[in-house]
């Protein structure tokens, strides 16, 4: 059976494309598995649901003792891969499919990994404007409890890199999220000759399945794609979201994203013409606050007071 993997930040599209490529008459997927992550890096522990019947936590520690005491770890890793690829052959063969497509943005930790273990693999390396990355991280998922956003540090900092050198592969195909929206016919009928199938027009839909439980969320009410996706990260700028993508763009990191195409002097000029006031970013607090544990111990609790303080002065002075 034959593999494709989509590979890239969170909130960088990567569920609007499976969702297209779901609707080839050859690719299989679900929702996203994160097998091979805890797989391919030895990290599993098997746990056994509580059960008063049998004693579950005496079950888990003797059946992870057996485990351990008979395989070394490189039989481990190769027992869970055979498990996943029984389960890929499941659904692919459940759904009347021949390819399975397996979309996991953190996969960007073992690229090469899935490279040297699935060879014959199509890896698709699918890249978002970093701003808009980052906006959409903070609009979905952090929203106003900043203290979150020590979470996806390395999302934020680490994939960039990885991704960078991801796209460097022969075995691997790049695609810019901006370039599938707003050329999507061209850019899918690229892809389909990368992963060796036939074109068809009915991937260019976007269907809805509220049964998966992971990816975009926004997906379920998505009707056509949305070419407004693109620079929206200027849409609503707060002082404090211009303090982080400005404190962002300045960073060493950022140099990986211009090698996966994007022009970071771009979004500095755009930052600096779109600057708020003094006053405006006051209180705003660096980047590097919130990605410390400082910030998930201190930081998040007085966000309220900072805010209505922020509120009072501006007021004031106007």
């Amino acid at each position: 059976m034959n593999y494709i993997f989509i590979i890239s930040q969170p909130r960088a599209g990567s569920t609007l494309l499976q969702r297209m490529l779901h609707e080839h008459s050859q690719i299989a997927t679900v929702a996203e598995p994160w097998f091979l992550l805890p797989a391919l890096e030895g990290d599993f522990e098997l746990k056994v649901i509580q059960n008063n019947k049998y004693g579950s936590k005496t079950a888990n520690y003797a059946i992870n003792e057996f485990v351990n005491s008979n395989y070394n770890k490189n039989h481990q890793i190769k027992s869970y891969l055979n498990f996943y690829k029984s389960i890929c052959t499941e659904i692919t063969i459940n759904q009347s499919k021949k390819i399975f497509l397996d979309k996991t943005p953190r996969y960007y930790h073992i690229i090469d990994k899935i490279i040297e273990t699935f060879p014959k693999a199509k890896v698709i390396i699918l890249t978002r404007n970093p701003l808009d990355v980052f906006n959409s991280i903070l609009n979905t998922f952090v929203k106003k409890k900043y203290g979150l956003l020590v979470q996806y540090t390395e999302d934020l900092f680490l994939a960039p890199k990885l991704l960078s050198d991801g796209i460097n592969h022969p075995n691997t195909y790049h695609i810019k999220y901006e370039n599938l929206i707003s050329n999507q016919k061209n850019e899918l009928v690229t892809l389909c000759k990368y992963l060796n199938i036939d074109f068809e027009e009915k991937i260019m839909q976007i269907r809805h399945n509220k049964s998966w439980v992971f990816g975009d969320p926004n997906m379920n009410e998505l009707k056509t794609v949305d070419k407004t996706k693109i620079d929206n990260w200027l849409d609503g700028l707060t002082p404090q979201k211009w303090r982080f993508f400005n404190d962002y763009i300045y960073t060493r990191e950022a140099k990986f994203h211009n090698n996966l195409g994007y022009d970071i002097e771009k979004y500095q000029l755009l930052l600096k013409k779109n600057k708020p006031n003094f006053f405006n970013l006051l209180f705003t607090i660096k980047l590097n606050f919130y990605l410390s544990t400082f910030s998930t111990l201190i930081l998040c609790p007085l966000q309220k007071k900072i805010r209505w303080y922020r509120k009072k002065i501006i007021n004031f002075w106007i």
